[in-house]
């Protein structure tokens, strides 16, 4: 049996709740419904013909693949129980046992927070992780009036396709506040109150930063992938608080500067406001500000659609494949299932558990002609190279 048939998704409002799903059922996504949240969910798979439920078939796609580039998609949407900042909610990724992480695991590492300027992870940890904050990792985002009044027993339609769209999501006074001219707090006192971060290098004369280079969907170049691959420190969690500003010496910044800084976030939100595909990239740069993140409130009078995907991670051999690199998960992980979790950023509070697994393959038989084929192979090699 192959890995690929081996795949299994299990989705549950808690990690001791879990039912198998099966992938692709758009019609019939798995419901949620614990003290903090109500709502489906759905995950896609590529090329799917793992295991289902014993009363499901099999539903290797669905049309929602046909000229996209991803092979797996975990969409869900839901009303929260109560209000939450975008501070406190993350998207997590997480074991509960070291993993045999291997050098290359660094470079995929360094590329999920180089896509998402939110993320924190540590990998090498006793319980090791990998998070980011719902607002900026998310793919999609966007929020609705629910059709289902409140107290009333019918679920929430599901919604199986989703349009960027966060101004439901954004504070109602998120441009007047720093457009408007009659308020009563002068424009420069306003300005005073941006913070700056210092890089290590040192204080000096604040400048306006360029904007930071996007990832391309065809995945690292090869510069990007020699600087990486050396690895690193586990990236702590995200403290910065404007990156609109890179400070060099100990002058404070001129109004002008300011000013010029307050101009070009004003145009970020309006881009986010609207929508859209090409409004994601503003968006996560948006909110990848403390500040940003504390002032967005989830409501629970909305229902919220998120979706999440990349083109990395190919569920059905369960690897990671970044050009020129491709790292095993199963080996990895030791066995452990791919756990994620939305969850609060203390982890007091998890909303629902996704788990994604496959079944170790054989080992082939030592001396056998397919274990010196394995060793001689170019993978095995690698393997070999980086995880020592």
């Amino acid at each position: 049996m192959s890995v690929a048939e081996t795949l299994t998704v299990k989705v549950g409002a808690s990690a001791t709740r879990l039912q198998i799903a099966c992938p692709n059922d758009e019609e019939n996504p798995i419901h949620i419904k614990n003290d903090h949240f109500e709502g489906d969910v759905l995950v896609r798979v590529k090329n799917f013909r793992g295991v289902v439920p014993d009363d499901s078939k099999v539903i290797a796609t669905v049309p929602y693949f046909e000229g996209r580039k991803r092979l797996m998609s975990f969409q869900f949407q839901g009303r929260f129980a109560k209000e939450w900042t975008g501070d406190d909610l993350v998207w997590s990724q997480d074991w509960d046992l070291p993993l045999a992480a291997p050098k290359m695991i660094g470079l995929f590492q360094k590329f999920y927070q180089m896509t998402d300027a939110g993320s924190y992870s540590d990998i090498n940890a006793e319980k090791p992780y990998m998070r980011s904050y719902v607002v900026t990792a998310m793919c999609t985002i966007t929020s609705w009036k629910p059709v289902v009044p409140p107290g009333e027993i019918d679920e929430e339609p599901f919604r199986p396709m989703l349009v960027e769209n966060v101004n439901g999501l954004l504070a109602a006074d998120v441009l007047s506040k720093r457009t408007n001219p009659e308020s009563k707090i002068p424009l420069t006192s306003q300005l005073s109150n941006l913070s700056f971060s210092v890089p290590p290098s040192g204080p000096g004369t604040p400048v306006i930063s360029d904007e930071p280079e996007e990832m391309s969907e065809l995945g690292p170049t090869a510069e990007e992938i020699a600087a990486a691959s050396a690895g690193g420190p586990a990236t702590p969690e995200p403290t910065r608080s404007s990156s609109f500003f890179r400070r060099n010496t100990n002058s404070q910044p001129t109004p002008a500067q300011l000013q010029q800084a307050l101009a070009k976030e004003i145009k970020l939100i309006e881009k986010i406001q609207q929508g859209g595909e090409e409004s994601v990239k503003d968006r996560r740069k948006y909110f990848s500000l403390e500040e940003n993140r504390k002032d967005t409130i989830f409501k629970p009078e909305l229902v919220y659609g998120f979706e999440v995907f990349n083109p990395f991670f190919d569920p059905n051999e369960f690897k990671i494949k970044i050009p020129g690199i491709t790292i095993d998960l199963s080996k990895v992980t030791n066995g452990q299932p791919m756990r994620l979790r939305l969850m609060s950023k203390d982890g007091s509070t998890v909303f629902f558990t996704v788990e994604v697994s496959v079944a170790q393959p054989e080992a082939p038989v030592p001396g056998s002609v397919a274990a010196e084929e394995k060793e001689k192979g170019t993978l095995g090699k690698l393997w070999g190279r980086f995880s020592k």
